[in-house]
This record gives structure tokens, sequence and C-alpha cells, in this order.
């Protein structure tokens, strides 16, 4: 009976109180960003940086920051490959993409071969899950040079010429509605018949553009673009 006269008294003061005075009894925990999000893209995210590791089903925790060499570092296990991921900080560069600001930058994965292979990868936010996602990447080779990222802005009926590529100090015209803005990476590579461990030496330029679904398609020079980032 007492009991029973406990769970009353206890479910009347319940009912008597509002939600708000209830929320105000517990002790608020306050949200906070994680900085490495916060320092390479100025996004507010609770969560932290975890990138899918291209071509493989591996997560990688991004969760140091060599100021030194500026890289972005983390490491990855998926059972069979251990390894390291290293984001260019330094080349971390925002581009408009569908009204939406989204991030590109040199990604190299280093595993247990003698490989060291670098992409250059997309990241953008998801607002649904709070957090930074890697969107997409294109390979550009095992063990070449990053020499530059120039953000070029171009309208569709222009042709090559007419391009104008801006460094990441500069900015597209805002006005310029049928503008598309694509990135130009340039760096050395080696040819056919090189040895791997000499150092790369021959120059190559990819450009990308960014898709409305947030994707990095290949344009040749000269030519349409195309999915497969064939040459």
């Amino acid at each position: 009976i007492v009991l029973l006269v406990v769970v009353i008294v206890a479910g009347v003061y319940r009912f008597s109180l509002s939600d708000e005075q209830i929320m105000q009894k517990f002790p608020k925990h306050e949200v906070v960003n994680n900085a490495i999000v916060l320092q390479l893209f100025g996004v507010n995210s609770s969560n932290p940086l975890t990138i899918q590791v291209p071509e493989t089903h591996a997560f990688a925790f991004v969760n140091y920051l060599n100021e030194r060499s500026k890289k972005a570092i983390g490491e990855y296990d998926d059972g069979k490959e251990r390894g390291s991921i290293f984001i260019d900080t330094q080349r971390l560069m925002s581009i408009e993409a569908k009204n939406e600001k989204v991030f590109v930058a040199p990604l190299a994965v280093s595993n247990q071969g003698s490989g060291v292979f670098y992409y250059l990868a997309l990241f953008r936010y998801d607002a649904q899950r709070d957090r930074m996602i890697l969107g997409d990447y294109q390979l550009l080779g095992d063990r070449v040079d990053i020499q530059e990222l120039a953000i070029y802005p171009f309208v569709e009926e222009r042709n090559q010429s007419q391009e104008k590529e801006l460094t990441h100090e500069e900015s597209a015209a805002p006005d310029d509605k049928n503008r598309v803005e694509g990135v130009s990476v340039l760096f050395l590579t080696r040819s056919i018949d090189q040895a791997m461990s000499s150092p790369a030496s021959v120059g190559e330029e990819h450009r990308y553009q960014v898709t409305e679904d947030y994707r990095l398609v290949r344009v040749l020079l000269d030519a349409t673009p195309t999915p497969d980032g064939t040459s």
C-alpha cells in the first residue's frame, strides 16, 4: 500500500511539471565541435572526420594535424590491410557546386605495400548526419608529385582558350549563372619505361568538373567530360 501511494504521488508530481521544468533539472551538455573539421573546413560538427579509404571498405579516423608538413593524417585497418591517409591541407580549396560549397584536396593513401596512391578528393558536409564525408575521388597515380591545384570557372559554350584559371586565393564572378566551376591538377609522374624508384619528372594536367550530384568528372582538353576519367 505504501509503495502504491508513493507511485501515485510521483505520478501526480510528474504531470504537474512542464517539460521545460523537467529539463532544467538535468545538467546541460554543451555540444563540442570537432577541432579538425572546424579548422580544415570551417564547419561546426560534433562528429570526427572519418573517411572511407578509396577503393576499400575501410574507414580512416583523421585525428592528427601536422602543422609542419601541412597534412591531416588518419589511420585505417580493415583486417586484411592497414595503412594511413594524408590530406594535403595546404592545397585544400573550396568550390561551388549546386549552390553548395564543397572542398577538393589531394589525398594520399599509403598501405603495407611500397606504393603511395594519390587521389583528387571531394569533401562535402552531410547536414543530415552532421558530418563531413568523402563525396567522390579520382585516382591521379602512384607516387606522383602534386605541383598545383587551381579552380577554373568556365562557361560551357566557351572554348578552352577563353577559360581563365584562378588560384585558391581568387574567386569566380558570382553573377555568371552559366559558369561551371572545375579544378585543375598539375603533377609530375613517370613515363611508361621509367623506374618507380626514380623521381617523377613528366608533367601532366588533369581537369575535373564538379557535377550537380557532387561528382568529379574528368574533362579532357578539347573534349567532352567523361565519367570514367579515361584519356
